[in-house]
């Protein structure tokens, strides 16, 4: 029983418990295998949930991204607005990932909110938007680093 429950933690897809022996060792083996299968269905229902979040978030990014190329004049904006997009897609991958349990190699990375916020209020500042900051951080926050290896 011990084997089994190491095993499972690493795969949910492990051979049942015989249910064999006394009472007590059946019912502890039935209890097991129950719980093996609920696990199961658990995940491949959460598969299924993930695989439709990432068709319906990626869809309409790849839909924006098709407009922006072919409607844009202005390359600099066409540019700035890909880069948007490209984060937008690397946020989406980035969640998905963690909700399906594979984001094993993300490292975590100290950031300075005040430089952040200064560089988004000079960014819509440059767009035309009227941007008043208040308050300040007194500590950097730890965010999840983005796979391009930026902060």
């Amino acid at each position: 029983m011990v084997s089994a429950a190491e095993g499972l933690g690493r795969n949910v897809r492990q051979p049942k418990l015989e249910e064999k022996g006394a009472r007590e060792l059946r019912d502890a083996a039935r209890a097991f295998n129950t719980m093996q299968d609920r696990l199961q269905r658990y995940l491949d229902s959460r598969t299924r949930v993930l695989a439709a979040m990432s068709h319906d978030l990626k869809t309409p990014l790849t839909r924006l991204r098709l407009q922006a190329e072919t409607t844009l004049d202005d390359s600099a904006i066409q540019a700035r607005f890909g880069k948007e997009l490209d984060e937008m897609e690397s946020m989406v991958r980035s969640s998905l990932a963690l909700f399906r349990g594979l984001d094993d190699d993300e490292t975590l990375a100290q950031i300075d909110i005040n430089a952040l916020v200064a560089t988004l209020r000079s960014e819509f500042t440059e767009m035309g938007a009227d941007v008043t900051v208040r308050g300040r951080p007194h500590s950097p926050a730890w965010v999840s680093r983005r796979r391009s290896g930026a902060a």
